[in-house]
């Protein structure tokens, strides 16, 4: 079976996964399972990948001290209730403002994050077209394939841009 890079399935595979699951099972003679694979990539999806990146900076903030308006102190944050499936107020004591205050926090640093990746997209726009219009062919790209699309490297990856969290702009 064949994944992708964040572990999930490609088309030949989901296909191969939804013959197994409708086995011994009536379907219409409509149904063609090839176009349901086509139609269920495999992504991680927008709202993971905000919840993952929110969680990583609230941790910037409320646990690894990385804010001199927080501070270098550590706070409990965002307990999500079991049963209510519901973010809640911290039971360790923090304020409601300082709990506001590592939200702020939080929310200029993606934002900031936010505009340097559409900057980025925009510089390169023509590689990321021809990268999706690759990746939507064939979902998969090997790195000879990704040398043919892109062309051979012109300088080594660049180090990444650091920014103080103390330089970003407010929210």
């Amino acid at each position: 079976m064949s994944y992708n890079c964040a572990g999930m399935p490609e088309r030949a595979a989901r296909r191969a996964i939804l013959v197994v699951h409708c086995r011994n099972k009536p379907l219409g003679q409509d149904v063609d399972l090839g176009a349901i694979a086509d139609n269920t990539p495999g992504f991680s999806g927008a709202e993971n990948d905000l919840r993952r990146a929110t969680e990583l900076a609230i941790k910037m903030f409320a646990h690894f001290g990385m804010s001199d308006n927080v501070g270098p102190v550590f706070y409990e944050h965002r307990n999500e209730h079991p049963f209510l499936g519901q973010t809640l107020a911290t039971d360790g004591g923090t304020s409601d403002a300082t709990v506001h205050l590592i939200e702020q926090e939080a929310r200029r640093v993606l934002l900031h994050a936010s505009e340097d990746a559409k900057k980025t997209i925009m510089q390169h726009r023509d590689a990321l077209d021809r990268r999706v219009a690759a990746l939507l062919a064939n979902e998969t790209v090997d790195r000879s394939e990704l040398s043919t699309l892109l062309g051979p490297a012109t300088s080594p990856l660049a180090k990444p841009k650091t920014v103080p969290v103390s330089a970003l702009p407010d929210a």
